[in-house]
């Protein structure tokens, strides 16, 4: 599946909706209407990526075992990868992973 496919078919699917009940009697309207859609942003906004979001950071899983809330076989679980080689460093948590255990 191309997803830049999908969201052009999703889109003119969406526009072809929205003319099914929007009649413009007014030629200025309807030709206004018209350049917003061509120009975008009309009835939807182009799609962006943020490649660095940045979550603030929550409690280590060792204090989490630690407190009692998660069971200790955890740590040996969620570690880091370097390539295929399993570290025996534990994964660090957002606040909103934190929150959410």
């Amino acid at each position: 599946m191309n997803i830049f496919n999908t969201l052009e078919k999703v889109r003119e699917t969406y526009r072809q909706y929205v003319f099914t009940f929007q009649k413009f009697k007014n030629p200025v309207i309807q030709g206004w209407v018209n350049s917003k859609l061509s120009e975008g942003g009309l009835l939807w906004k182009d799609p962006y990526i943020e490649l660095n979001q940045r979550f603030e950071s929550g409690a280590s899983l060792e204090q989490l075992v630690k407190e009692g809330l998660l069971h200790s076989k955890v740590l040996e679980i969620f570690t880091y990868r370097k390539g295929e080689e399993l570290t025996k460093e534990p994964v660090k948590l957002y606040k909103h992973q934190e929150q959410a255990i």
